[in-house]
C-alpha cells in the first residue's frame, strides 16, 4: 500500500469487533483496505505502539532523562492537535484490492525503518497490509483505537487520556 490518505476505526457491535478501513493512493485513484481487529489484537496493536513510542529516542540533550515521559507525553498531544478527526471517512469511489468483506488480522509485526515504523498485519488469509506509520500518525492510531475500544465497552485500559496534559497545567496550589 502506498499514500496513506485517511484511516478509521469504527466498533461494529453485530462482529464484537473493530473495523479498520485505511484508505491509500492518489484522489481518483485510490483504494480502501478493511480489517477487522479483535479484542485480543487491539491490545496487542496498543502494547506493539506504546513500545515503539517509549523506543523513541530523546534528542534534546537538555532535557534530563527522568523527564523524558514528559516530552512524549507533550508529543503526543502536539501530534493529536495536528491531526484531523473530523473529515469524515470518505471511500465511495475507491477500488479494494483485498475485496469488499473485511479481512480478519491474525498476526501483527511492527518493523523500526527510517521515519518511523512499519506496521505489518497478516490476515488469516494470508495477506498482508503494511503501515507506515511516523510518530504522528502513531498517536492519532492509537487514539482512534482508544476511543473505539472504549465504546465497545471491552474493558481494556489503554491509558491514554488526550484530553489530559498534566504537565501542561498544574492544579493551583498554596505554598507556605
Amino acid at each position: 500500500m502506498s499514500g496513506l490518505r485517511q484511516m478509521n476505526i469504527s466498533f461494529e457491535p453485530a462482529e464484537d469487533r473493530l473495523l479498520l478501513r485505511i484508505t491509500a493512493g492518489e484522489p481518483g485513484n485510490l483504494d480502501e483496505y478493511r480489517i477487522w481487529l479483535t479484542r485480543r489484537l487491539t491490545q496487542i496493536i496498543w502494547k506493539i505502539l506504546d513500545q515503539a513510542i517509549a523506543s523513541e529516542p530523546v534528542t534534546d540533550p537538555r532535557v534530563p532523562q527522568e523527564s523524558a515521559g514528559a516530552l512524549r507525553e507533550f508529543k503526543q498531544a502536539a501530534a493529536l492537535a495536528e491531526a484531523d478527526f473530523a473529515t469524515p471517512f470518505a471511500a465511495e469511489s475507491a477500488r479494494t484490492p483485498l475485496g469488499p468483506a473485511p479481512l480478519l488480522v491474525t498476526k501483527i509485526q511492527i518493523r523500526q525503518q527510517p521515519g518511523g515504523h512499519l506496521l505489518i498485519l497478516e490476515t488469516a488469509q494470508g495477506r498482508f497490509v503494511n503501515l507506515a506509520l511516523n510518530t504522528g500518525l502513531i498517536h492519532s492510531f492509537r487514539k482512534l483505537l482508544a476511543d473505539q475500544s472504549l465504546k465497545a465497552q471491552w474493558g481494556l485500559s489503554l491509558g491514554m487520556d488526550p484530553g489530559k496534559a498534566a504537565f501542561l497545567v498544574e492544579a493551583p496550589r498554596t505554598i507556605n
